[in-house]
Order: C-alpha cells, then sequence, then structure tokens
C-alpha cells in the first residue's frame, strides 16, 4: 500500500481495512472509497461523485455513497468547530 502524505509518501504492508481499524479512534479520518483513506483536515469540497483534497487531488465516491461521506465529514467538522450555521 502507498500512501500519500504532506511531505512525501510512505509505504505499508498493512491491509487498507486494518489500516482503517488502526485509525478510527482518532475519528479524523474517512473513507469514501475502499481504496482510500482520507484525513479529514485536508477536505476542501464534497460533491455527489468526489471528495476534493486541499491540493485538488480527487477522490472518487462510490455510487449512493455521499450522503453517508458527506454526514461523516460534518460530524467531525462540528466537533472541530469548523462549521457555523
Amino acid at each position: 500500500m502507498r500512501t500519500f502524505v504532506v511531505k512525501g509518501n510512505l509505504c505499508f504492508s498493512r491491509s487498507m481495512d486494518e489500516l482503517a481499524r488502526q485509525l478510527a479512534p482518532y475519528e479524523i479520518f474517512l473513507r469514501p472509497h475502499r481504496s482510500f483513506l482520507v484525513n479529514m483536515e485536508y477536505v476542501q469540497n464534497i460533491s455527489s461523485r468526489v471528495v476534493t483534497l486541499t491540493n485538488l487531488v480527487q477522490i472518487p465516491i462510490p455510487h449512493g455513497k455521499s450522503s453517508d461521506i458527506r454526514r461523516q465529514y460534518l460530524e467531525y467538522a462540528f466537533r472541530r468547530k469548523q462549521v457555523m450555521l
């Protein structure tokens, strides 16, 4: 597995499922697609088809999963007090 970070990238020998389980307690990672884990601090936009990161990389969202992805992100943003109504 190749992992992209702000500066460079890392290689892991773990499965994506195992990595997602290990990171779950941090409540900062989103899994919009089975091949991607995203640090929500770097989410710029979420549309019905893609999650766009601050570096403009677009992560695909599977059909029918966009409302769940948005809900997870909004819960995170409200916890961090990044969303104002």
